[in-house]
C-alpha cells in the first residue's frame, strides 16, 4: 500500500506508514522516524533573520569604519577626549564581527532544531 503522505510504499497490513501517516483514520500522527519529521517553521523564519541582522551588522560596522576614517572635525579623534583614530578602527570591525558571529551562530542553532 502506497503512503498519500510521503509515497512510501508499505506493506498492505500496515497500520501507520514511518511518516506517521495512519491508514485507517487518515490522519497524521507523531512519526517512527525523526527523518520524517517537519522542522519548525516559526524557527525557521527567525534563523533567516538573524542571518539577515548580522548582515546589517557587518554592514554597520563597515560604515562606521568608513566613517571613522574622515576627517570630521574632531569627532573620531584627535581634539575633546575622544579615542584616536588608530584605536577607533580596530574596536569597531571587532564588536561588529563578534556581534554578526553571535547572531549566525543563534540562527544555524535554530535552523538545526526540530
Amino acid at each position: 500500500m502506497k503512503c498519500p503522505r510521503c509515497k512510501l510504499i508499505n506493506p498492505d497490513v500496515a497500520q501507520r506508514c514511518d511518516c506517521g501517516y495512519d491508514f485507517q483514520s487518515k490522519s497524521v500522527q507523531q512519526p517512527y522516524d525523526e527523518k520524517y519529521a517537519r522542522p519548525n517553521i516559526g524557527l525557521r523564519i527567525l534563523a533567516i533573520l538573524l542571518f539577515i541582522g548580522a548582515g546589517f551588522v557587518l554592514m554597520a560596522g563597515a560604515v562606521l569604519e568608513f566613517i571613522s576614517t574622515m576627517d570630521l572635525g574632531g569627532l573620531f579623534g584627535g581634539s575633546h577626549g575622544a579615542a584616536p583614530r588608530h584605536i577607533f578602527l580596530p574596536v569597531t570591525f571587532i564588536v561588529s564581527a563578534a556581534m554578526a558571529s553571535l547572531l549566525v551562530v543563534v540562527a544555524v542553532g535554530l535552523w538545526n532544531r526540530k
